[in-house]
C-alpha cells in the first residue's frame, strides 16, 4: 500500500514537472512591422527583433502570416514601392521565390513538406481576386467574383481558406454585399447571409466543427460575431462597432479576439465563450489580430498607441510581454511552438 502511494506521488510530481519544462520552453514568434519612417516587416522571437528583407527598389513592407514547422520560420506578407505592392515570402528571414503578378499575401499553414499560402491578386482589369499558393505555385480560388482571403488552416488532409465573395444577388438596399466564405479543399461555403456586407478574418477547425471569426454589418454598425458551422454567435449587440479578427478553440473553449468601442476609441478585446475581456486601457486606442492557446495559456498579438504611435503587444493571459521595437510598430500574427 505504502509502495503504491509512493509511486502514485512519483508519477504526479514528474508530470507536474513535465507539464512546467513544456510550459518553460514555448517559444513565442510574432510577425508585424515598425513603422517609425516607411514600414518595415519585421519579425520577433521570444520579443526580439529582425528585420526583414526586401528587394531592391523597394522601400515599404509589411509581415502579415507566421507559421513554424520542423524548424523552419515561414513569414508572408508584401512589399513595395509606394505604388503596386508585390507578394513577399521569407523562409527563416530570407526571401524565398513565389509565383505571382504582384499582390498581397496573407497567411501561411505548412502541413509536411507542402507550404500553402493565401492572399489575392489582380487581373489585368484591377480586379481583385482569391489566390493561394501550394509550394510557390498559385491556383485560383475563384476569378468570377470579386474576393478577398485573409487565412488559411490546415486540418488533417483538408485545407480550410477564408475570406469573402461578392454576392451573386443584390440585397434589399439594391447593392451586391460581401459574403463570407470559406474554401475546404477549393470547394466554397458560405458563412454569412448576405443581406448585410460581412468580412470573415479567421477560421479554425477543431474535430467536424469548423469555426469562423469575423464582422457583419449590424445594419450601419460593425458587429464582432463568430461561426461555428454556419449558426452565427453575436459577441456584441451592434450599437456601437466592433470587429473579431482571430479565433482558437481549446477544448470545449472558444477563444475570439478583436477589438470593441465601449468609449471613443478601439479597445482590444478577448472574448472566452462570449465574456469579454478588455486587454488595454479604454484611454488608448488597441485592437487584437490573432490569439493561440497552448497548455492553458492564452497568447494574443496586436498593438496600442502610446505616445501617439502604436506599439507591438503580445499578451500572455492579459499581461503584456517584453517586445523589442518601441514605439511605431504593430504585431500582425504569432505562432507559438
Amino acid at each position: 500500500m505504502k509502495k503504491g502511494l509512493l509511486t502514485a506521488i512519483a508519477w504526479v510530481c514528474v508530470s507536474f514537472l513535465n507539464h512546467a519544462l513544456a510550459q518553460q520552453k514555448r517559444t513565442v514568434h510574432l510577425v508585424g512591422f515598425t513603422n517609425e519612417k516607411n514600414d518595415a516587416a519585421v519579425y520577433w522571437k521570444d520579443g526580439v527583433l529582425t528585420a526583414l528583407p526586401v528587394d531592391a527598389g523597394f522601400s515599404k513592407s509589411k509581415a502579415h502570416g507566421i507559421c513554424v514547422n520542423g524548424g523552419d520560420v515561414h513569414i508572408v506578407g508584401f512589399q513595395s514601392n509606394g505604388s503596386e505592392p508585390t507578394v513577399r515570402y521569407w523562409k527563416n528571414a530570407i526571401p524565398a521565390s513565389i509565383t505571382s503578378n504582384g499582390a498581397f499575401l496573407e497567411d501561411v499553414a505548412v502541413a509536411g513538406s507542402d507550404v500553402y499560402i493565401v492572399g489575392k491578386e489582380y487581373d489585368k482589369k484591377g480586379n481583385r481576386f482569391a489566390q493561394y499558393w501550394k509550394n510557390g505555385q498559385p491556383s485560383t480560388l475563384n476569378k468570377k467574383k470579386t474576393g478577398e482571403i485573409y487565412g488559411l488552416t490546415v486540418a488533417g488532409s483538408d485545407v480550410y481558406i477564408i475570406g469573402t465573395e461578392k454576392a451573386s444577388e443584390k440585397n434589399k438596399y439594391n447593392y451586391y454585399t460581401t459574403v463570407i466564405t470559406y474554401w475546404k479543399n477549393g470547394v466554397p461555403t458560405s458563412v454569412s447571409s448576405g443581406e448585410t456586407d460581412a468580412v470573415g478574418y479567421d477560421v479554425f477547425v477543431s474535430g467536424n466543427d469548423v469555426y469562423v471569426a469575423g464582422t457583419e454589418r449590424s445594419p450601419a454598425i460593425d458587429a464582432a460575431k463568430y461561426w461555428k458551422n454556419g449558426t452565427a454567435v453575436m459577441l456584441t449587440d451592434g450599437k456601437k462597432d466592433a470587429s473579431a479578427k482571430g479565433i482558437c478553440v481549446s477544448g470545449n473553449d472558444v477563444y475570439v479576439v478583436g477589438y470593441t468601442t465601449p468609449e471613443a476609441k478601439y479597445t482590444a478585446t478577448l472574448w472566452k465563450n462570449g465574456v469579454a475581456t478588455e486587454l488595454a486601457p479604454r484611454t488608448v486606442s488597441s485592437a487584437a489580430q490573432k490569439v493561440v492557446v497552448v497548455d492553458g495559456d492564452v497568447y494574443v498579438a496586436g498593438y496600442e498607441v502610446v505616445n501617439s504611435k502604436p506599439v507591438a503587444r503580445c499578451w500572455k493571459n492579459g499581461v503584456p510581454m517584453e517586445i523589442d521595437g518601441g514605439n511605431g510598430s504593430m504585431a500582425m500574427a504569432l505562432f507559438v511552438e
